[in-house]
C-alpha cells in the first residue's frame, strides 16, 4: 500500500508542477496578448484557445492533489458536533459518493477521448492542427489519479472507523 501511495504521490506532485506551469503560461500569455493587442493592434489568436484547454488540464490534474491535501470545500458545521464514529461513517459515505463520480469521469472520459482519437477528430473551430483527444485526455488521466487517491482515503477512513469502534462506546 505504501508503494502505491508513493507512486501516486509522485504523479500527483508532478501534475501539480505541470498545473502551476500552465497557470504561469496563462498569466504570461494573456498579459502578452493584451499588450500586443493594445500597443500594436495584433492580438495572438491562439492565446484564448490554449488558455481554455489549460483550464481543463489544471482542474483535472489538480483534483487528486486537492483531495490528498483535504483542500476541497467542506460544509462541516454539523459534522464537527457529531461523535467520532458518526463522523467516520459520514466520511465513508462522502468518499464512496466521490468514488462513484470519479469512476464515471474515468469511464466516460476514456470513452470520449478514445472515440476522438480513433476517429481522428480535430478542433476545426479553434486551432485546426490540434487533435481533440489531446485536450480530452486530461479528464481520464486526472480522474484515475483522483480515483486512486479516493481509494487510499477510503482505506484510511475504514482504519479510522475501526479504531474508533474498538476504543469507545457506540453512538
Amino acid at each position: 500500500m505504501r508503494t502505491i501511495e508513493g507512486i501516486v504521490g509522485r504523479c500527483i506532485d508532478a501534475f501539480v508542477v505541470l498545473g502551476c506551469a500552465m497557470l504561469g503560461f496563462q498569466v504570461l500569455s494573456i498579459g502578452l496578448d493584451v499588450l500586443l493587442r493594445n500597443l500594436f493592434d495584433t492580438p495572438l489568436s491562439w492565446v484564448i484557445y490554449l488558455n481554455e484547454w489549460t483550464l481543463l488540464y489544471i482542474a483535472f490534474l489538480g483534483a487528486a492533489w486537492l483531495q490528498r491535501d483535504r483542500g476541497h470545500v467542506r460544509i462541516d458545521s454539523i459534522v464537527v458536533r457529531m461523535p467520532p464514529r458518526v463522523k467516520a461513517i459520514m466520511n465513508l459515505v462522502s468518499i464512496t459518493l466521490a468514488l462513484g463520480v470519479s469512476l464515471l469521469l474515468v469511464w466516460f472520459g476514456t470513452a470520449v477521448t478514445l472515440e476522438k482519437y480513433l476517429n481522428g477528430i480535430y478542433d476545426f473551430f479553434k486551432i485546426q492542427e490540434v487533435p481533440v483527444f489531446l485536450i480530452y485526455i486530461a479528464i481520464p488521466i486526472g480522474s484515475v489519479c483522483l480515483l486512486i487517491q479516493l481509494v487510499l482515503d477510503l482505506a484510511g477512513e475504514i482504519r479510522s472507523l475501526r479504531a474508533v469502534s474498538s476504543v469507545g462506546p457506540r453512538s
